[in-house]
């Protein structure tokens, strides 16, 4: 085989092996930035989370934690909104101590929620002075958006 033909078949497949790692990378980058960012549980992230290693929590103790996050919850407390700057609606939930040291604003884990988060650390900080603003983070729970941050 003449080497002109070797040259082109070698340079053939390094452009089809570049066009599939760039194709390959961006339906990857795309299925991660849907995962961690877009509001709608990933229907293959639904799938899988019964597949995760780690103890299981019993129903005993997923009803524990359901029933201290509806006891937060209904604590006296504001509700606050505010309009961000492209017009989304952004929720709080703002605890005042009864005679406040400090103010922390808390940010709930990725996928959960600001009662679940906080139900267990919230009588400390009642205890210690802290008013709190719980903030839902965009596209989560009551805050508006379609993509999480």
């Amino acid at each position: 085989m003449k080497a002109w033909k070797k040259a082109l078949i070698g340079g053939a497949s390094i452009g089809a092996s570049i066009v599939g790692a760039l194709t390959a990378r961006k339906i990857i980058t795309k299925k991660l930035c849907d995962l961690a960012i877009v509001r709608a549980t990933p229907e293959q992230m639904a799938k899988e989370k019964s597949r995760v290693s780690g103890s299981k929590r019993t129903d005993e103790e997923k009803n524990a934690a359901k029933e201290a996050a509806t006891a937060f919850e209904g604590r006296e407390h504001e509700t606050v909104e505010i309009t961000s700057y492209d017009g989304t609606k952004l929720v709080g939930h703002y605890f005042k101590a009864k005679n406040p040291k400090r103010v922390i604003i808390a940010m709930h884990g990725w996928r959960s929620a600001w009662n679940y988060d906080y139900a267990g650390i919230s009588e400390f900080f009642e205890r210690n002075g802290c008013s709190v603003l719980y903030a839902e983070q965009r596209g989560q729970n009551a805050s508006g958006g379609d993509y999480m941050g």
